[in-house]
């Protein structure tokens, strides 16, 4: 089955993912042994399974398989229920946001209460450096002003987030916020040690700066990303500066054939027109190099 519930309202699905259950021990003589039931909730998949495998995508792989001991029936408010569901949650977070050397974490993350610059950039630290050599990564489709609202939400808290508190302060799925500390990440502005996120130097200095230096910022940092260096070298070697979109989707598609080259695409315009880098002519179906105008200047940054 998949996704069987995820059009239901609350109670109905919490009824139905019962009936399922009981369907299955009351059959189990019958000959029915087994249900294959995909679910990205992770609740859900405590409640109804006996084994939880997780699949990565692009391309799909089992990564983990893990056992579900709990007595059936199960109580969702139970010690033992909520410690499943961590663990669960604990094994898609390594997955998705793998840990750095502590030591490397400690040395880009600082706590509120730093310094803030103003308006100059002048001794602001920047993103930190790619290994080398830099491999090919998709990035996540995720907007700008989501990044900057995590961001907003880790400093209105003063603290360390659990990874897993996000969800419900974002109000998100847990996938959707995985993606979106996983963009916040690859641009340097979180680390993520364990199932913690905190906010990096870098991260500090882009939500305090005024819009102008916020996009410099965020030019800098995406311009660590190999998608995004192989874009603009590829535009600055075009003769006019323009390269067809649909030549850059088949790019995209040949680099990454496990993901989506439209949504890949989408995702590298968005965020290079924030950073003034890279820009789409929709009307002649091209990408081009940001050509700047009087209103760059006047572009605030994306809020909450």
């Amino acid at each position: 089955m998949d996704e069987p519930f995820s059009a239901l309202d609350v109670l109905t699905a919490e009824s139905l993912r019962g009936e399922v259950v009981e369907l299955w021990r009351r059959s189990g003589h019958a000959g029915l042994k087994s249900i294959f039931l995909v679910t990205h909730n992770i609740v859900e998949a405590v409640f109804v399974a006996t084994r939880i495998v997780i699949i990565s995508s692009h391309p799909g792989r089992v990564r983990n398989v893990i056992p579900n001991p709990l007595p059936y029936p199960r109580d969702v408010n139970s010690k033992s229920f909520a410690a499943m569901v961590d663990q669960v949650h604990a094994a898609i977070t390594a997955l998705v946001l793998p840990d750095e050397p502590a030591e490397e974490i400690a040395a880009r993350a600082t706590g509120a209460g730093m310094e803030r610059p103003g308006e100059a950039l002048a001794g602001v630290p920047g993103p930190a450096a790619p290994p080398t050599p830099a491999r090919v990564e998709p990035i996540p489709n995720v907007p700008v002003e989501t990044i900057v609202g995590l961001l907003e939400i880790i400093e209105d808290a003063q603290e360390t987030i659990n990874v897993f508190d996000l969800s419900a302060r974002i109000g998100k799925e847990f996938g959707e916020t995985i993606a979106t500390v996983k963009a916040a990440e690859m641009l340097d502005l979180v680390d993520t040690p364990k199932d913690d996120v905190l906010m990096t130097q870098f991260g500090w200095y882009f939500l305090a700066a005024p819009g102008p230096a916020r996009k410099t910022l965020f030019r800098q940092a995406i311009m660590k990303l190999r998608l995004f260096q192989m874009l603009t070298t590829r535009l600055a070697e075009a003769p006019d500066g323009r390269i067809d979109a649909d030549g850059v989707l088949e790019e995209l598609g040949t680099l990454l054939p496990y993901d989506q080259p439209a949504k890949l695409l989408q995702t590298l315009i968005a965020w290079g027109r924030y950073a003034e880098l890279i820009d789409f002519d929709q009307d002649a179906n091209v990408v081009h190099l940001h050509e700047a105008s009087e209103s760059d200047d006047e572009d605030e940054a994306p809020s909450r």
